[in-house]
């Protein structure tokens, strides 16, 4: 059975920020296209194995670090030893109060990277150690939680976002932002705010100060999914969560508590993103949060 360890950042929805400590059992198993609305930052303390993306498969070692953009498909497809991973799953809206800096790196930054970035970090010794440093003095903060500690923790966050585009070359150089991405900074923040309530195209519009139809074309092109798509992912990844971390939530409770109306609806979604039904899931040893 994988344990599970999980402290969260303060938080209406539990979802902002997650940092966890994971054991995957032993053995191959089958490459299940997984993803998350999360940017995820993870450390092998221990084990060694196999990473696999939609563009390649990783061998991974202790001491190696892994990156992710929302959305990214990987999943760890071997496990040769036993095995220990931290993961930091944080969602872009923890930075949105430092406007300047996410306009500037634009909307998509967090869904896409350099077509020639790797995943598991293979630059210099000091980089890596500077961002392994950033990586545990979140963790640090999480557990402490001393005075103003949300605030160090996005300090962090940011430093640990330029070492990756300064020393590993995580994205391309990027035009200047455009009123369009402020539109959609303002829109993703609304969702990932109100993901878990009835929400509706023209409350989210409402929220960007633009129309509804803009909206819609100018989040799909940037994007590359719609707005649904995306309130969809961010719903049943939160149900991910629940599902292993609070056992005494009936599977109805957390279609209701991610924004879904019932069961019936939550079940399609989770297993159209995950191939696996919410109680298959719930049941089994796997976890999804790698």
């Amino acid at each position: 059975m994988e344990l599970f360890d999980l402290c969260s950042g303060n938080d209406s929805n539990g979802s902002t920020l997650h940092m966890f400590s994971l054991y995957p059992v032993q053995g191959k198993r089958p490459f299940i296209r997984h993803h998350h609305s999360a940017f995820e930052i993870g450390y092998f303390e221990s084990g060694s194995g196999e990473y696999t993306t939609d563009a390649r498969t990783y061998s991974f070692r202790a001491g190696d670090v892994f990156v992710f953009s929302c959305n990214e498909v990987h999943k760890i497809t071997l496990v040769n030893e036993p095995t220990a991973l931290i993961n930091l799953h944080f969602e872009p809206r923890i930075l949105n109060d430092k406007g300047g800096f996410l306009t500037q790196l634009g909307p998509d930054f967090f869904f896409r990277h350099n077509a020639s970035f790797e995943n598991r970090l293979s630059a210099a010794d000091e980089p890596k150690a500077q961002l392994l440093s950033l990586f545990f003095d979140v963790k640090k903060e999480l557990l402490q939680k001393r005075p103003a500690y949300q605030s160090l923790i996005t300090a962090r966050l940011i430093e640990i976002l330029v070492l990756l585009i300064r020393e590993f070359c995580y994205n391309d150089p990027r035009p200047a932002s455009t009123a369009a991405h402020q539109y959609i900074l303002q829109a993703i923040d609304y969702i990932q705010a109100h993901f878990s309530e009835k929400i509706s195209l023209e409350e989210i519009a409402g929220a960007a100060n633009i129309s509804p139809t803009y909206l819609s074309g100018i989040f799909h092109k940037c994007m590359g999914r719609s707005i649904w798509d995306y309130v969809t992912e961010m719903r049943v990844n939160r149900a991910l969560y629940l599902l292993k971390a609070s056992p005494k939530l009936s599977v109805l409770d957390i279609a209701l508590q991610c924004g879904f109306n019932n069961t019936a609806t939550f079940n399609r979604a989770f297993k159209h993103y995950f191939q696996i039904t919410p109680r298959e899931y719930r049941k089994g040893e796997e976890t999804l949060l790698y």
